[in-house]
This record gives structure tokens, C-alpha cells and sequence, in this order.
């Protein structure tokens, strides 16, 4: 134990000598293995944790499904969810979940609240306890029971200061007495979804075609998920059977709850996750040739240690030791680094990550960062090591000390490191134009709107207070001329469902009394909204004030819905049924992509406020000048006109458009990030080869010199070997990026992954970078006075 402490020491002094060359290699790994120790703790956290529930493996999500759909809308009937638990033997609870607005009035301001409304049972099949007070009873559900909440841990928590006495006192939700029965426990994960502010009984809905709710279940004993699913394959069945009206083509379909919660971040993870391996892999050979290059150094060292009896094994023990010093070094600064990194990958990921505030650096967090370090360190040892197998070190003993930088062996392991470094880098800089070049191309696509100088919020009105169409309708048209008086603003328009705002309305399609097989997005617009918006009317009229609840029921569509109901004829006057209401269709207007400029134009039908009167709705306004600024007027507007109702989801269209793209900019900005990265890396061990060849080769370069040989020349011997390494290197690197680009596929918009554009542009950086990072040594090797040269000889 003493020897191995001896040699310890003596590793560190060797180092602390030479404190450039540590300096530089512990920043170096401390770069590579906070990098991957960071996103490996944001993976760990949110996708390799188990579930905070009792026994989570037994859980599962129910997603409805609907034939012909290409993917499961998730939602189901509360009926419907009735028969499947009890007609499913293997699942031995099932509950549901949906949110809605709700306004929430107690001693402070009142606070537009996101509800989640459960079904009997939904607590229980979770898993989920009441922290204070009780969770809602069979009793609480029934219709004539009286209204009850629990409160959302962070609700108890922000709002209410995390009294306890808080059960049993009486609040204000939407404009009704409820008593707050219990608080609800902290859950990480945030299902169904994050900001669920309050929890109430679900005590309507009850309809088989209001499908709205989030279902999990759980599993029986030893019953697994398939078992159980064609178990509800025969409940689905017969409920199509005796439902056709409402249960036709539908069904449902069990995934795992880990990754019906977690799937979605899956890819981008992983994703993270490989390029900071690739990172990780550059920076093992950019240290293996630093260390390569500090053996050659050496040489005389080591013969002298060989003449006196110290074999290959003890000289590649002190390499070894050396090594890890430096490693262990820079993974201690790693892990520091990797707390503030993974803080900073959880804020700036554009969709907030489950249990992302859980990320921490941990005890697994920890093992991981040992095990890279260890792996590190025999990986960027290993080649220095073998360098000794092949130097004859009684040889270098009698060279009096001359460098081995010449030494073939050495030479071409270098040279092997360039390679894989810049092949390595290669893959990262193609990853990053092809995912550069996608963001560019969807920033570039037209949404149909006009985004700039517009602010929205919406407001939900309590059934309460403003029970009659009449009376939301005399809310909605008083507050679109109040917002369009106030000074700044241009126009003002009213809408249901805000384009690039994530909600959706949509209903199946019948013309002349048959279905068209299509489902068409239902919005309620009030005057001015086209125009503050821009979308263009191409056909036929839009709506007036004659258009009015006592009115022919008229409607609006887009240009998508008019070519694919009426293909060969005009869409004006012709009748349409949605929601089972049939309207006369009077104008067409221009396709808007709603759900953002990497989706699709929706099928839409636009109908007239006053003839379908929500309660609810979104208001935009345009402005002369930064939207915000009259943020407070229009507060003072809205709390004029009813002083109870908060503004809800307020955003400029344009911070609404740039949501819609953050998760392609984060996705470039990231892989973006970490190739340059790369480049600097592979840079600095192109460099460092070249330098450390050129030292080598000094009296060669000294009697080229001496026999006539201009500077040019040997300038262009240094940057042909530069190129020869890059293009080796950049060769295997396309055949990396090629085959690795297939993963990027499904983050691509508009772009193929053999994007030629993004390759050649890749290629040509890398290039003139390796033909920079080689101008210095190939300069020194101009410059080498042969006089010098061959004195020093």
C-alpha cells in the first residue's frame, strides 16, 4: 500500500512540473465528462426512475383509439370507462382525468385555475394520497352532493401559504361555494399534465360521445398487459355493437404508464445522450495523444528506467497512474460542472421534463461519472501503453535523449487519433446542419396569420354569473370595442380556439347525410378577428351583424375543408353538418396552420359568435407598437367591465409561433452546441500532432533547408499531411453520419437525411478548419533555421 501511495505521489509531481499540460487535459476532461454526466442525470431522473407510485408495474395507460386513425387520440367516455372496468376481469381499478378552466376566488386575487376532474377511483388506481384532510369519497360524486375541492400541492403550497387549517374552509370555484376537503400530495411526474392547480369530482359528462378523459389502470395480479387488452377487446366490441351511434370504429388501447408519461422525451434524450458520447470519444483520443506525445517526451526517461531494471509493466503502471490523476481531476470538475449544466439543460428544454425538478446529482449520477472516468482513463492510456511494447528503450537511451516524435509507431498512432477525432467530429457537424437546416426551413413556413404586434389572453366566464348566450355575447361585444378604442390599438377580434395555441374543437363532417369520413376543427369568431389576424377571405362573403342568434345558421370554411368536401364545385351555399348542426356555407377563406408550421393546414369551419356562443374566449388585438406595453390597459379594460375575471394564457402571437418552434431550436442549438465542441477539440488535436511532428522532424526540415528546399515547400508538406488525416478522417466520418442520420429522421422537418446541402457545408468547415489549426506548425516549419537544426543534432 505504501509503494502504490509512493507512486501516487510521484504521478502528481511529474504532473504539477509540467503544469500547462495538466491544466489543459483536466479542462478537457472536465468539458467531456460534465457534458455526459449532466444529460446522463436528466435521463436517469426522468426516464430510469421508477414510477414514485405503489407498485408502478402494474399500471397502464388507456388511449382510445378510433379505425383508420393513425394514432390513438388518448381520451375516453366516462361510460364508456365504466363498462371497460367492470367487463375486464384483469384490470382491478380504472379512473380518469380531464382538465378544464376554472376561476378560483378567495382572499387574494382571483386565479384563473386549471381543474382536473377526476372519476371514482382515480386517486386509488394511482396511487396518490391526501397530505391533509381526505381525497373525495363515492359519496362526493354524486350530482346532489355539495361541491367539494382538493387542492394541488403547489396551490397549497403558493396560495394558501401551506396552512392546514386550510381543510375545511370554504372558496369561490367559478362562482360557487366548495369546501376544500384535503391537499393533494406532491407528485412528480405532474399527470396528466403539469399546473393542475385544484382537483374536483367529475359529476357530468356522463354522454358516451364526450370523450375527454385521461385514463390509467391497474393491472390484476400476474395478469400482464396483453392479456388484458384482449380482454377489452372484447368489451370494446360489444359496445360497438350496442353503441353504434357513438362507439362506431372505437376502441382502446394499454401502454406501459412509464412510457405513456415519459415516451415523448425518449428520443430527444437519447439523442442528447449519444452526442455527448461522441464528445466524450473525441476527448479520450484528444487526451491519448496528449499523452502519446508527452511519452515521446519522455524517451530518454524511460530508457534510463528500462537500462536499470524497471520492465514495460512498471513504466505502463506510472502512465496508467498518471492518467488517472489527470481524469479523476477533471471528473471532479465534471461533476461540478455537470450539476450547473443539467440545471441548465432542465430550464431551457422548450417542454417541461416529469420529475425534471428531481434532477440532482446523485449517488447513480456519481457511478456513472467514476465509470466514465475509468473508462477514460484505459482508453486514453491504452495507446501511450502499447507505445512502449513497440519502442526499444535501450535504444532511445543510447539516442542521448533525442525526442522519438520521428518514430513511426508513434507517428502513425498519432495520426490514427486525428482520424478518429475528426471522423467523430464529422458525424456531430452533419447531425447539427441537418437539424439547422430543418429550423430554418420551418421558420420559413407561412402559418397563414399575422403574428406581429398581436397580444392574446383568454377569459373563461362563470356559468354563474353570465348563465345565458345573451349575456356572454353583450360581454364579448363590449369588451372587442373597449379593447379597440384603447389608444395603440389598431384592432381587435375575438376567437374560441386561438391558432397556435395547442387547442382543438373537432367534430366528424356530414354532407347531405353522409359522413365524410373527416374530423373539421370548430372555431367561434367574433367581428374583427379576420382582420386583426390578415387571413384572407377567397370566396363569398364573411359574416355581418345580420348574422345573429335568430339568423339562418351560416358558416365559414378553409380552402382545405372546400376542396375536400365539394372537389369539382364550388363550396358557397352548399350545406354542411357538424356537431349536429347543419350550416349554409357563405365564404371560403385561406388555410391556417393552427397547431403550428410543422403541422399540416387542419380541415376548419368558422361560425359566427352570436350563433355559437362558448363560454369562453380568446381575444387578440393588434398594436402599433410592442403588444405588452398595453398589458395593463387592457386589465383595466376587462376588470371594468367585471372585476372578477382574470386574464388567462396571455402571449403575444409571436412568443406563441416561437413556442410552436422551440423544440427544433433547442434541438439545432444543442447538437449545435456540442459540435463546435467537437471541432475545437479535433482542432486541438490536429495541432497538437502537427507541432509535436514538426519538433520531431526539425533536423530533417534543417538539411531540406540546407540543400535548397524553400519554405513553401515545406509549408506544403505540413498542410498535406493535415489534409491527407482530414480527408481520411471526413471519409469516415460520412460514412458515420450517414448511417447515424437515420436517427435524426424523426426530428427532421422538410429535410432528408441525406441532405446534400448539410454535407458538403459540414465537410468544408471541417476542412478549413484542419487546414487552419495545421498554418501555425506548418509556419514553424518555414521558419526552422538549418544551422540550429543541425547543431541541436
Amino acid at each position: 500500500m505504501t509503494g502504490a501511495w509512493t507512486h501516487l505521489r510521484y504521478a502528481v509531481r511529474r504532473l504539477v512540473r509540467n503544469p500547462t499540460f495538466s491544466v489543459v487535459a483536466i479542462v478537457m476532461v472536465a468539458a467531456g465528462i460534465g457534458a455526459n454526466t449532466a444529460v446522463f442525470s436528466v435521463v436517469e431522473a426522468v426516464l430510469l426512475r421508477s414510477l414514485p407510485y405503489q407498485e408502478p408495474g402494474r399500471l397502464v395507460a388507456g388511449l382510445g383509439t378510433r379505425e383508420g386513425s393513425p394514432t390513438p387520440s388518448g381520451v375516453l367516455s366516462a361510460p364508456d370507462l365504466a363498462d371497460y372496468l367492470e367487463g375486464t376481469p384483469g384490470i382491478v381499478a380504472m379512473g380518469g382525468v380531464a382538465t378544464t378552466r376554472r376561476i378560483l376566488t378567495d382572499a387574494g386575487d382571483p386565479l384563473a385555475a386549471v381543474a382536473g376532474r377526476v372519476t371514482p377511483g382515480y386517486f386509488e388506481t394511482v396511487g396518490l394520497r391526501a397530505v391533509a384532510g381526505r381525497l373525495p369519497s363515492r359519496a362526493d360524486f354524486r350530482p346532489e352532493s355539495p361541491p367539494v375541492i382538493v387542492l394541488a400541492h403547489s396551490t397549497w403550497v403558493t396560495r394558501f401559504g401551506a396552512r392546514p387549517d386550510v381543510v375545511g374552509t370554504t372558496v369561490r370555484l367559478h362562482d360557487r361555494p366548495a369546501t376544500v376537503i384535503g391537499v393533494l400530495e406532491y407528485d412528480p411526474l405532474h399527470f396528466p399534465e403539469r399546473g393542475i392547480d385544484v382537483w374536483i369530482p367529475l359529476r357530468s359528462d356522463m354522454s358516451r360521445g364526450s370523450r375527454n378523459l385521461t385514463a390509467v389502470a391497474r393491472l390484476a395480479d400476474d395478469v400482464t398487459i396483453d392479456e388484458a387488452q384482449q380482454q377489452l377487446d372484447v368489451v370494446a366490441a360489444r359496445l360497438r355493437a350496442e353503441y353504434p351511434d357513438s362507439n362506431a370504429e372505437r376502441g382502446v388501447l394499454l401502454r406501459r404508464f412509464d412510457e405513456a408519461v415519459t415516451g415523448p422525451f425518449r428520443a430527444p434524450l437519447f439523442l442528447a445522450l449519444a452526442c455527448t458520447g461522441l464528445v466524450l470519444l473525441i476527448m479520450c483520443a484528444n487526451l491519448g495523444n496528449m499523452l502519446l506525445a508527452r511519452t515521446a517526451a519522455r524517451a530518454r526517461e524511460f530508457g534510463i528506467r528500462a537500462a536499470l531494471g524497471a520492465g514495460r509493466r512498471h513504466l505502463a503502471r506510472d502512465l496508467l497512474l498518471e492518467s488517472a490523476v489527470l481524469v479523476l481531476a477533471g471528473g471532479a470538475a465534471g461533476i461540478l460542472l455537470a450539476a450547473w449544466l443539467a440545471d441548465a439543460f432542465v430550464a431551457f428544454v422548450p417542454t417541461p421534463l416529469p420529475r425534471g425538478e428531481l434532477v440532482s446529482i446523485d449517488r447513480m449520477v456519481v457511478g456513472f461519472a467514476l465509470a466514465v472516468c475509468a473508462v477514460t482513463t484505459l482508453v486514453a492510456t491504452l495507446i501511450p501503453a502499447l507505445g512502449l511494447r513497440e519502442a526499444r528503450l535501450h535504444i532511445l537511451l543510447k539516442a542521448g535523449g533525442k525526442s522519438s516524435a520521428g518514430s513511426p509507431g508513434r507517428s502513425a498512432a498519432g495520426s490514427a487519433l486525428v482520424v478518429a477525432q475528426v471522423a467523430f467530429s464529422c458525424v456531430l457537424v452533419v447531425g447539427a446542419g441537418l437539424l439547422l437546416q430543418s429550423f430554418v426551413r420551418l421558420s420559413r413556413v407561412d402559418t397563414g396569420i399575422a403574428t406581429e404586434n398581436r397580444l392574446a389572453f383568454r377569459l373563461q366566464l362563470p356559468s354563474r354569473r353570465y348563465p345565458e348566450d345573451a349575456d356572454r355575447l353583450r360581454l364579448y361585444d363590449r369588451l372587442t370595442r373597449r379593447l379597440a378604442d384603447l389608444p395603440g390599438v389598431l384592432r381587435a377580434g375575438a376567437v374560441s380556439t386561438l391558432p397556435l395555441s395547442g387547442g382543438n374543437l373537432c367534430d366528424d363532417v356530414t354532407i347531405g347525410g353522409e359522413a365524410l369520413g373527416v374530423c373539421a376543427e370548430a372555431r367561434a369568431v367574433g367581428a374583427g378577428y379576420f382582420e386583426t389576424l390578415r387571413i384572407p377571405l377567397l370566396e363569398g362573403r364573411g359574416f355581418g351583424p345580420a348574422d345573429d342568434a335568430d339568423a339562418p345558421r351560416v358558416a365559414l370554411v378553409n380552402d382545405a375543408l372546400a376542396r375536400r368536401a365539394w372537389p369539382d364545385r364550388s363550396a358557397i351555399g352548399r350545406r354542411i353538418e357538424t356537431f349536429g348542426i347543419e350550416f349554409e356555407v357563405v365564404g371560403v377563406l385561406a388555410g391556417v396552420r393552427h397547431f403550428g408550421p410543422s403541422q399540416p393546414t387542419p380541415l376548419e369551419i368558422y361560425t359566427p359568435v352570436a350563433q355559437a356562443t362558448f363560454p369562453w374566449m380568446t381575444f387578440v388585438i393588434e398594436t402599433r407598437g410592442d403588444p405588452r406595453a398595453l398589458l395593463a390597459n387592457v386589465q383595466r379594460v376587462v376588470w371594468e367591465l367585471d372585476p372578477e375575471l382574470p386574464l388567462e394564457t396571455v402571449a403575444t402571437l409571436d412568443e406563441l409561433l416561437s413556442g410552436t418552434k422551440s423544440g427544433e431550436r433547442f434541438r439545432a442549438a444543442l447538437v449545435g452546441g456540442l459540435s463546435g465542441l467537437a471541432l475545437a477539440l479535433a482542432a486541438f488535436g490536429l495541432y497538437g500532432l502537427l507541432a509535436f511532428l514538426v519538433e520531431g522532424r526539425a533536423r530533417e526540415f534543417g538539411i531540406r533547408m540546407a540543400l535548397g528546399a524553400d519554405g513553401g515547400r515545406l509549408v506544403a508538406d505540413v498542410l498535406g499531411r493535415a489534409i491527407k488525416l482530414a480527408g481520411i478522417g471526413l471519409a469516415l466520418g460520412l460514412a458515420l453520419s450517414i448511417a447515424a442520420a437515420r436517427g435524426l429522421e424523426t426530428f427532421l422537418f422538410a429535410t432528408s437525411t441525406y441532405d446534400p446541402a448539410a454535407y458538403l457545408a459540414s465537410l468544408g468547415i471541417l476542412m478549413m478548419i484542419a487546414v487552419a489549426a495545421a498554418s501555425l506548425p506548418a509556419r514553424r516549419a518555414a521558419r526552422v533555421d538549418p544551422v540550429e537544426a543541425l547543431r541541436q543534432e
